[in-house]
């Protein structure tokens, strides 16, 4: 939940700056109906450059904590596992045959994980 409130937060943000870009665009496209004048272009495509640079750092964040949010989620249940076998690790107690199968699922959960999060953190940098 923190995540996700955090996202909609840098996704407003990150709108916010798109619009304005728009906003930019659509009074350049203005202007060249308008105005036939000499490099009045270049003045708009620098703001429209600034502009861009200033979303890309919303949307690097917003997809850093969306990461991180989904790294969360997709790993809790190996959190789980870990607060329950770490305290017989730390007293010595021996596994037993029920607790062994649930090592050998925590480590192909733990693969799984790892294979969902390159995947999306690929799919996030397309």
């Amino acid at each position: 939940m923190c995540t996700a409130n955090l996202q909609k937060k840098m996704k407003q943000t990150e709108a916010m700056r798109n619009d304005e870009r728009i906003k930019l665009i659509n009074d350049m496209v203005t202007g060249i109906r308008t105005i036939k004048s000499y490099a009045w272009e270049n003045h708009y495509i620098e703001k429209v450059r600034v502009q861009r640079a200033e979303q890309m750092k919303y949307i690097f964040w917003l997809n850093l904590v969306g990461s991180m949010g989904f790294s969360l989620f997709q790993n809790i249940g190996l959190l789980a596992v870990l607060a329950i076998f770490l305290p017989k690790w730390y007293m010595g107690e021996q596994l037993e045959l029920g607790d062994s199968f649930a090592l050998v699922a925590m480590i192909y959960y733990l693969f799984f994980s790892v294979n969902g999060l390159t995947y999306y953190s690929m799919t996030t940098i397309q």
